[in-house]
Order: structure tokens, then sequence, then C-alpha cells
């Protein structure tokens, strides 16, 4: 990694963020769901906690202190300067949890091991996230921006060739195809893929966001072959009495059913392909 960091430069007044640094990607949360939270909790430094139930407890799980940094960077170029601090203390922690992994014959790239095993899945602690990456790629990258932090700039850069590497080889990449791929929110070699369907668009909508705010076009070529992904895999989802939120368990979870049926119509008007908009109107007619 580059030695150093630059010091954070005196930002721009409030109102005056809002067009000098890009808005975060779609379905960025608030900042007050997570804080203030049962199920969540800030530690000394103002980094994020996840409580994920006995035996573990409270945890620092990089996917939401990657999502937890995002909604900072929300409130602070909207013009809230109390969200700066916290919001440079969460990136620094996932500068410091980043692991560098190597693939034979492949790429080197940056991931964040997941603390707690899936036992539904059959995976054990230390599992690799699409979900996770796409989020901590965009805090560093957002972070970096504000700060003018090279190496936070570089780090997002490194975490992403694991998306063009296949879950059996290490990465997150399900190949469905020559021009389509489905990335894995639960990623560990050996064990089938239960292609979580909520965390592969939210990987979709990362990748898509940091290739447009940086112009690298693998990012967005890899947003393009999820996107294809979602497009042949979406009626796999269909199920009773609601759709499924993953292809091994199936589990019928409500709030993941109305959240994915959003994210549907999102992908519908910005892609305007009719194959979104038929399957949330159809799963919009499943209530629960």
């Amino acid at each position: 990694m580059p030695a150093g960091t630059a010091a954070v430069a005196t930002p721009p007044a409030g109102p005056d963020r809002l067009s000098a640094f890009p808005a975060p990607p779609a379905f960025t949360g608030a900042r007050a769901g997570f804080e203030n939270v049962g199920h969540f909790r800030l530690d000394a430094h103002g980094v994020v906690q996840t409580n994920i139930g006995a035996p573990q407890g409270y945890v620092y799980l990089p996917t939401n202190i990657g999502r937890y940094t995002m909604a900072l960077y929300a409130a602070w170029r909207a013009g809230d300067d109390s969200a700066l601090a916290p919001m440079i203390a969460n990136a620094r922690w996932l500068e410091k949890a980043a692991r560098v992994v190597s693939v034979p014959g492949g790429p080197r790239f940056v991931v964040f091991p997941l603390p707690m095993p899936m036992p539904p899945f059959h995976i054990p602690a230390g599992a690799r996230s699409a979900l996770t990456a796409g989020d901590a790629m965009a805090a560093l990258y957002a972070t970096s921006l504000v700060t003018h932090d090279a190496n936070m700039a570089w780090l997002a850069q490194q975490i992403l060739p694991g998306f063009t590497v296949t879950v059996q080889q290490g990465g997150y990449k399900v190949t469905l195809g020559r021009s389509a791929a489905w990335f894995e929110e639960y990623a560990f070699p050996g064990v089938q893929p239960p292609r979580v369907l909520n965390g592969h668009i939210f990987a979709v909508i990362a990748l898509k966001w940091y290739g447009q705010q940086t112009g690298n076009t693998t990012a967005l070529h890899l947003a393009q072959l999820g996107v294809n992904g979602l497009v042949q895999s979406v009626h796999l989802y269909t199920d009773h009495p609601i759709s499924a939120y993953d292809l091994e368990q199936r589990g019928k979870i409500c709030g993941y059913h109305y959240g994915d049926i959003t994210l549907l119509r999102y992908f519908y008007s910005i892609t305007h392909l009719k194959v979104f908009k038929y399957y949330a109107d159809l799963w919009s007619r499943e209530t629960c």
C-alpha cells in the first residue's frame, strides 16, 4: 500500500458540498438508522458494532461499517459537520481490517472476512462477501474524496479484482454465461453459493457507482454483467407466499420481500428493462 496519508483538508461549506462531492449510491441509509438503535452501538471511537446474537453479541461487521460510513458521508455532504470525524474513524477501521489475498494465476485483491458463520448455508466464519466488498469500496472511495487520502482511494481500487474471481477460487463471482454473472453475498470455496438476491443487487449498485465516479471501465463492465445476471435469474426468486431471499434456503422474509420489490423498480427506472417491472408488479401482489 502507498506509504502515508494526506492530512484532512478544510472541506467546503455545507451547501457547496452538494455540488463539489458526488451523491452517494442509491439506497444509502441515514446515519440515524445506526445510532441509538438496539441492533447497533458505537464504540469509543465512533465505529459501529452490530449485534449478531448469542454467543458473539456485538461484533465489528465490515458490511455495516461500510454502510455506516456512507450514511455519514451522505450526512456530511448535506452539511452535517458532526458526521466528519466518525466517517473517517469508520473508514480507518476498514483500512486496518483489509486483508490482501491472491489467487494462483490470478489477481491479488483486498477482502474483509466476515466475523460470523452462516450455518444455514454451511459457511464458516471468515467467508467473503460481494455485498461487503461493494460497501467497503464505496465507503473508502467516498472518504478519500473528503480527506484527500490517496491510500483509501488505492485500497478501494484493490477491492475491485475480487469481483472478477469465482467463488470457488476465493472471490465473489458466479459465472452465468459469457455476458452474465452473479456476485455472492456469502461466498466460500467448496460451498454451493446460496445466491442471495438483495446482496447481489446492492453489489451491482456499488460497482456501477464506483465505476461512474472513477471512470473505471472494469467496474462498469462488472456492473453490466451483474445486471445481465439479474435479468437471467430474477424469475427464480418467485415463490409463495412471498418472494425468496435466496436459492438454497429460499427463506421467506417479509422485509426483504418488500425491499426487493423496491430494488427491482429502481433497476427498471435506470435500465427500462421490462422484466424488472414485471416481477416487481408480480411480487407486489403478494403481501405479508
